[in-house]
């Protein structure tokens, strides 16, 4: 596979190699300090989350149903206040911002989504790995 920041664990993975755990007892550094920076680890979970998974794009897509939802009910609510007994109007406002936003993220999730499908295309895995070929000389 020809990518530029590769990810081994998650390629061997997605090539359908099969990981089992070993159980190890690790020894003491003999000598010295890691080099592996902090910067270098989250690069490296970095890598993994967004090259194998297209969770992050769709997040906000997530959280803006859920705040349209939210100020769904804020307004039923806010009905229900109202005939009830009186409502400030700055609550409306603040229903109406709620919902704005919400949907508002959930167009950025949905180009998100979008996004990841041009991602994983323009990456250029292969559909199949094949592991031999047989009788095709």
């Amino acid at each position: 596979m020809r990518e530029h920041n590769r990810f081994l664990r998650g390629m061997s993975a997605w090539m359908g190699f099969h990981a089992v755990p070993i159980e190890y007892e690790r020894q003491e550094r003999f000598a010295g300090q890691t080099k592996y920076t902090l910067k270098k680890m989250l690069r490296l979970a970095s890598d993994g989350i967004t090259g194998f998974s297209d969770k992050p794009l769709t997040l906000p897509m997530t959280f803006g149903i859920l705040l349209m939802l939210l100020s769904g009910l804020g307004l039923i609510a806010l009905i229900v206040l109202a005939i009830v007994s009186g409502v400030a109007p700055w609550l409306w406002a603040v229903c109406g911002v709620v919902f704005v936003q919400g949907m508002s993220l959930f167009f950025m999730g949905l180009q998100g989504m979008y996004l990841g499908r041009m991602y994983d295309e323009l990456k250029g895995r292969p559909l199949y790995i094949v592991s031999e070929k047989h009788n095709l000389d």
